[in-house]
């Protein structure tokens, strides 16, 4: 199973990167290959280029899943319709994990991800820095797809 990922450009991207997304690739191809090689994974990360959100929302749509971590929201393990969608995917399927820049997404472009299909997930009371937030997020979706977490009947 291949993973890819890329990056979004939002309102808040050029403030972390000082608008330069090159060095924002840079740093990230460089922990893609560390966490391929410390994972022993065969098929390393793919990442994409940098893109401007608008033009990634239509991509959210052809998802079987795409949740979208957001401050506020209910979180993953008590909501019922995210328990359900995770634990309906199978191997192939294509998911979308999205976390905002530092700082967040504005509220419009969370209006926009979730207008897109994206079903927005908490990760819990703590404000998390993104790659935790990430790592986070991959970890409990990974879980409900495996059977590892069961799915509630009541999401609780």
């Amino acid at each position: 199973m291949h993973s890819a990922g890329a990056g979004q450009q939002t309102s808040k991207s050029g403030e972390a990167h000082q608008g330069n997304p090159s060095r924002w690739q840079a740093r990230f191809r460089r922990i893609a290959v560390a966490a391929t090689k410390q994972s022993l994974r065969a098929h390393g990360l793919q990442l994409g280029e940098v893109t401007p959100l608008e033009m990634w929302l239509p991509e959210i749509k052809a998802k079987s899943v795409a949740l979208v971590a957001a401050a506020g929201a209910p979180e993953m393990l008590g909501s019922p319709a995210v328990q359900r969608k995770l634990s309906s995917l199978r191997d192939g399927d294509n998911v979308a994990l999205i976390v905002g820049p530092q700082g967040d997404f504005t509220a419009a472009e969370l209006d926009a991800i979730m207008t897109a299909g994206a079903l927005p997930v908490g990760l819990g009371p703590n404000r998390l820095r993104v790659e935790t937030a990430a790592v986070t997020l991959l970890a409990v979706a990974s879980a409900f797809q495996r059977g590892c977490i069961p799915v509630s009947p009541t999401g609780s």
